[in-house]
Parts: structure tokens; sequence; C-alpha cells
């Protein structure tokens, strides 16, 4: 019979006085055995979990579409973009701007430069949602996203979730 046992899982702990028993040595074996198979339960329980909530990450749904500028800038010419419902994410990139808005937002960040000097502007602009549909105002073409180039249309890059339909 053991002297003592171990803290954790109660195995036999030897001195040289004791006499050594088979049965100590299975039931501590049986003891190591079942703990290790319920740490690799658990883990495999834990890494599909993992695996599933991971697969959810990272992988997500893209729309693109493009439109051509009009000219128009200001109250009576809104600049309108349609999504097949609000994205999690947008961008909008034209001829010399760069825009992000999202959803979960009331205002887009635009970054343009002025074509004819190295002028660069970084600016807020409010929107407005309606369904699926963005809107928003700028005081020029540029901070509008709408300069009339036809030849260099906008491209809009919507972003969802995967999960999401």
């Amino acid at each position: 019979m053991p002297t003592s046992f171990t803290e954790n899982y109660n195995l036999s702990q030897w001195a040289k006085s004791d006499q050594v028993k088979m049965e100590d040595f299975n039931t501590d074996n049986a003891k190591i055995d079942a703990a290790i198979k319920a740490e690799a339960d658990t883990r495999t329980v834990g890494t599909a979990a993992l695996a599933a909530e991971v697969a959810k990450r990272g992988n997500c749904r893209i729309e693109c579409h493009s439109y051509v500028g009009t000219g128009e800038y200001g109250p009576s010419a809104p600049t309108v973009l349609t999504f097949s419902k609000p994205p999690l994410l947008f961008i909008v990139k034209g001829p010399n701007s760069l825009a992000f808005g999202s959803k979960l937002s009331n205002y887009i960040l635009i970054s343009y430069t002025i074509a004819t000097s190295a002028h660069h502007t970084l600016l807020q602009t409010d929107v407005t949602w309606s369904g699926n549909q963005v809107s928003f105002l700028g005081s020029s073409t540029l901070a509008q996203l709408n300069e009339n180039n036809p030849y260099v249309p906008y491209l809009v890059f919507a972003f969802y979730p995967a999960d999401e339909a």
C-alpha cells in the first residue's frame, strides 16, 4: 500500500518501506488513462466548436457594381447607392476619390485628391439610410463622389457577413 497520493489525480506515491502491489499500479494507470481520455474528449469538443466559429469569421460575401458620375452635387442631386441590403462595409473607388461606409454608421469617410494640385482632403459626410439605399450630399462633385467622367466609373464594393443570405 502506498504511503501517500498525488494532489491532482490521487496517484500512488511510494516510500522505500512500502510494499508494492500490482493492483496499485493498475489503479494508477486506469486513473491516468481516464484523465487523458477526458482531456482528449474536451479538446475534441472545444476544437470543433472553435473551428465552427472560425469558419464564420474572416469570410464574407462581396457584391460589386459601378456607376458613372453625373457631375451634379448638392441638395437637389444627392448621390444614392443601392445595395441588395445594407452592407456591413462598403467602399467606393472613384477617379480621384475613395470612400468607406457601413450600415452601422450615419456617416462615410471620403478621401479625394484634386487632380490639378497635390491637395488631398479627408472628410466625414453624413449619410441617410432608407432600406437598402444610402444617400449623401457634398460641397463638390469630388466630395459627393459624383464626378462626371464616363471613362472612369465609380466602383462600389459591398461586404456582408458570410452567414447572412
